[in-house]
């Protein structure tokens, strides 16, 4: 029987729209499992993730609107074009 998938990392690249495309930022969030919230060995294994990054991570809403006001200070609030 398997499990149901849930986010557990939020990974987000910003780029530069110029001709040579520069990263201007990166960012690694992790999210907090409301489903499963011990990670299995496997899961661990593969993705290099501790448990004690989701342990003390933000559940999903609260990273959806810390992205959020990321993206209006870095892009919006400085009238800069963006694509997600």
């Amino acid at each position: 029987m398997s499990r149901a998938s849930e986010l557990f990392a939020a990974p987000a690249i910003a780029v530069a729209m110029n001709p040579t495309e520069t990263i201007v930022d990166e960012k690694q969030v992790f999210i907090k499992p409301t489903l499963h919230p011990a990670l299995t060995e496997e899961c661990m294994k593969d993705t290099g993730v501790t448990q004690e990054s989701v342990d003390t991570a933000n559940p999903l809403q609260a990273v959806i609107q810390e992205f959020n006001d990321y993206v209006y200070r870095s892009f919006i609030a400085n009238n800069k074009d963006f694509c997600l």
